[in-house]
């Protein structure tokens, strides 16, 4: 029974650990195709006629890397063009958008396979049986009410002796300087996702630039997924030694 709820443990956790990352790949893929948008419009708009470039592509054989250059970009760029993502648009920049939304959207996707991972943790713990009585009743009236009344009782230290939501982080920037974020910081995070998700107005969310946001994603992530290890790790050494 043991040795099942370990490596159950593992499982969630390597899952989230997989989910979270590619959702780190699809918003690097939207900020990178937003910073290019305006580049790839205009090399769409200089795309030739059909008959000037087949003439011009005469001179190069079949297998001739350029030709086979041209021949890949031109086919994407008209394909894109057909979507009407290059046109012009009255509503604003497109690019915008895709920075904005992206980065809404992926933190908190990010959140909600956070929560999902600690929940099930805490979940896997019970059913084990392998924690006291009273904390096994304590923690399932918290999985019940779910949210921050379950997180609260994970950082207060009553369920595993210290809490797992700490870590130190190196800060950006050029001196080498680190940072130690804690339950204040997971509450930070749980608070802004619930304002993107309950009090979004207007498509610029908030006034902070691109790179600001890039960097606010980037240290969100960080901490969820270190605290999430933490977790794991606290949870996996209360099941051996109960």
């Amino acid at each position: 029974m043991k040795g099942e709820a370990l490596v159950g443990l593992t499982e969630i956790f390597e899952r989230y650990g997989y989910f979270s990352v590619r959702v780190d790949r699809f918003y690097s893929f939207a900020r990178i195709h937003a910073m290019h948008h305006n580049a790839l419009k205009a090399a769409y708009s200089l795309l030739p006629p059909s008959d000037s470039y087949t003439e011009a592509c005469v001179t190069l054989g079949a297998d001739h890397p350029v030709r086979k250059f041209l021949n890949a970009s031109s086919f994407g760029l008209n394909y894109m063009g057909t979507t009407g993502v290059f046109a012009e648009d009255a509503i604003g920049e497109i690019e915008d958008d895709v920075f904005n939304f992206s980065f809404y959207t992926c933190y908190c996707f990010q959140w909600a396979l956070f929560e999902t991972c600690v929940t099930d943790m805490m979940q896997e713990l019970v059913a084990a049986e392998m924690a006291g009585l009273s904390i096994r009743t304590n923690l399932n009236r918290k999985l019940r009410a779910g949210g921050k009344q379950l997180f609260d009782l994970i950082d207060s230290g009553d369920l595993f002796g210290q809490t797992p939501f700490r870590t130190i982080l190196p800060v950006a920037g050029w001196n080498q300087e680190t940072e130690v974020c804690d339950y204040g910081d997971l509450n930070a995070i749980r608070r802004l996702r619930n304002d993107f998700v309950h009090g979004i107005r207007y498509p610029e969310i908030g006034e902070d630039g691109h790179m600001a946001k890039e960097r606010l994603y980037n240290r969100s992530m960080w901490i969820l997924r270190n605290f999430a290890a933490n977790t794991m790790l606290e949870t996996r050494q209360l099941m051996r030694t109960d």
